[in-house]
């Protein structure tokens, strides 16, 4: 679900926009079709009691994904020199402004063992395609609020996962604060959809260990 390859068709000025082809974000045989699921779409799910977990080196508690993971968000300015740093090793997403640290969310990116879900490293920039809503037949996984990164559609910034009705599958959305994506960043539902409303587009998003 999370390596996402789709053919997009994207509007520029009166929303062109229909079918996505997505390939579980970045598995190239998967197609996917984008659903208007929606900001209004009930999500059951319930969050998990905190506890401790280990991650790599650092010990974090399982998120509540139906809450900013970093609490109240910041306001950006029109003109403001933003971007975004996501660490791998931290898991954790850090929206700069400048050199200054403005926000920090909990986040999953891709699972480093295997290649095919590997998160890619480097610099990229926020690309045009973005929406709300995505479902992976393949992998019967979805998730809300994507904005593409890499590959037009490939590697996106998404919410947890989601089955096909848009619940959030408690066993991957706990897992927030590890590595456990096929190579996409999830988040936490608010964050997600932060990052699809205030995000811009060609914003540069660096990526490293």
């Amino acid at each position: 679900m999370d390596k996402l390859r789709r053919s997009l068709g994207i509007g520029f000025g009166f929303l062109l926009c229909s079918m996505i082809f997505l390939s579980g974000c970045g598995n190239s045989n998967t197609h996917v079709n984008e659903k208007s699921a929606g900001m209004d779409k009930k999500v059951n799910s319930k969050p998990l009691v905190k506890k401790s977990l280990s991650s790599k080196n650092q010990k974090v508690k399982e998120v509540n994904w139906l809450l900013p993971t970093g609490g109240a968000y910041p306001k950006l300015g029109s003109n403001d020199p933003i971007w975004i740093k996501v660490s791998k090793a931290k898991q954790r997403v850090y929206i700069m402004k400048g050199s200054a640290l403005i926000y920090t969310m909990v986040v999953s990116t891709g699972i480093d063992s295997n290649p095919e879900t590997s998160t890619p490293e480097g610099t990229f920039y926020i690309q045009r395609e973005r929406g709300t809503w995505f479902y992976s037949p393949r992998v019967k996984e979805g998730a809300k609020y994507w904005v593409s990164w890499k590959n037009h559609g490939e590697y996106l910034f998404h919410s947890v996962a989601m089955d096909e009705n848009g619940n959030v599958i408690t066993s991957e959305a706990k897992k927030l604060g590890h590595e456990a994506s096929h190579g996409c960043v999830r988040l936490a539902i608010p964050d997600a959809k932060w990052i699809y409303n205030n995000i811009k587009y060609n914003t540069k998003v660096v990526i490293g260990s």
